[in-house]
């Protein structure tokens, strides 16, 4: 997984971003919390976000059980993070024509 992501290759893993997305629906039942953990933090796609990603986010958030703790977490602190790369991406363009 560390390997995935190239920053000269940003074209070639865009295409992955929203499988990425579709295989975080079920993810939690094929797999323990490491290994989850793991995935989420190494192929989470950060080159582009766009909003429809964090509603799909946001949205698989809201299907997992209330009884999955740990995961609902996992994908709240994802959010988190994805907005925030974006707020911050966003100020510094902003900054930039400043």
């Amino acid at each position: 997984m560390s390997g995935f992501f190239a920053g000269s290759q940003v074209e070639l893993t865009k295409p992955y971003a929203d499988k990425y997305y579709e295989a975080l629906k079920d993810f939690n039942k094929h797999f323990g919390y490491r290994q989850v953990e793991s995935f989420v933090a190494m192929m989470r796609p950060t080159h582009e976000i766009l909003d429809s990603h964090i509603v799909k986010l946001v949205t698989i958030k809201g299907n997992i059980p209330d009884t999955d703790t740990a995961y609902k977490k996992t994908l709240e602190e994802n959010v988190e993070l994805l907005i925030r790369i974006k707020t911050l991406r966003e100020l510094a363009s902003q900054e930039s024509l400043d």
